[in-house]
């Protein structure tokens, strides 16, 4: 029984590292062995997890895929994407059959896609670019969700916290999901990169910012940001904003200082407005609508 606990261990210990998620296995213990009916219990949840998750194979794994909004079923669903790394046949098939159908769905999908691609790390590179894509894409419709059904309901975070942290925790959520060395960060960026070119008009402001900022942080180059900024529809607000985030990045230099200068000059002369924008309410300020 010893080889068999300290065999299993081992797997778990691995898949566990590889699929990112938290739990320190290597000081749980089986609590006991029932000799009646040889099982097992375990102490932490993520044995229960990962063996639910090895029960499965692709014959049956539909059932799987039904689960793929029941959280109780996440790490379940990301142990079994790390059983076959190279595998991007499940993943595909969530994308074809579920549509996320409110805020909460939405942001399960996009959290559980990440950390499911992330652990099928030795899939394709054009099936990872596929799956970042719809991850992207479903950032930008949780945005637009989360504001319009917060407007209506007349309560949330938007309601709570000031535009300027909203901001913040939108941007901060993105780079949970995208900054990972299991994704080739080069196709990430040359993604975003194609956005902020031909695509910006069909992305909200706020999410269109939080992924030039991704990919300008990522790969510390300004012109994402210049990307971003160079939309003549934007808010005054963001010429403070991508300011200062351009200032921490460009290490003495810009891409375009004619953009650079016409930014500063800008952010100076509506300081004012824009320091109180950014520290009222962001419902105030905030839309749900394309420009």
């Amino acid at each position: 029984m010893d080889k068999f606990y300290n065999e299993t261990l081992h797997k778990l210990q691995t898949a566990i590292n590889e699929t990112g998620i938290e739990a320190d296995c290597s000081v749980q213990r089986i609590e006991a062995f029932d000799t009646d009916n040889s099982t097992f219990s375990f102490s932490h949840l993520a044995f229960q997890e990962y063996f639910v998750s090895i029960s499965f194979d692709d014959s049956i794994e539909n059932d799987l895929i039904q689960k793929f909004y029941d959280e109780w079923w996440s790490n379940a669903i990301v142990f079994y994407c790390g059983k076959q790394p190279k595998r991007d046949v499940f993943l595909k098939k969530v994308l074809e059959t579920l549509t996320p159908i409110d805020v909460h769905q939405r942001f399960i999908h996009i959290t559980l896609l990440s950390r499911a691609l992330q652990a099928g790390y030795l899939m394709s590179n054009p099936s990872k670019q596929l799956l970042v894509e719809n991850l992207i894409m479903e950032f930008n419709k949780v945005y637009r969700e989360v504001v319009e059904t917060e407007q209506e309901k007349g309560f949330g975070i938007t309601f709570m916290l000031t535009t300027l942290d909203v901001i913040l925790k939108f941007r901060e959520f993105l780079y949970r999901q995208l900054n990972s060395k299991h994704l080739n960060q080069k196709k990430v960026v040359e993604t975003i990169g194609d956005i902020l070119l031909n695509h910006q008009d069909s992305f909200l402001d706020v999410p269109l910012y939080c992924l030039a900022h991704f990919a300008s942080t990522n790969t510390k180059d300004t012109k994402y940001l210049e990307m971003f900024i160079s939309n003549s529809k934007h808010n005054t607000r963001w010429d403070r904003i991508v300011y200062i985030d351009i200032e921490n990045l460009k290490n003495g230099k810009v891409h375009d200082e004619k953009t650079f200068r016409k930014i500063k000059k800008n952010q100076m002369k509506n300081k004012a407005y824009i320091q109180q924008q950014l520290k009222q309410t962001a419902f105030r300020h905030l839309s749900p609508l394309l420009d």
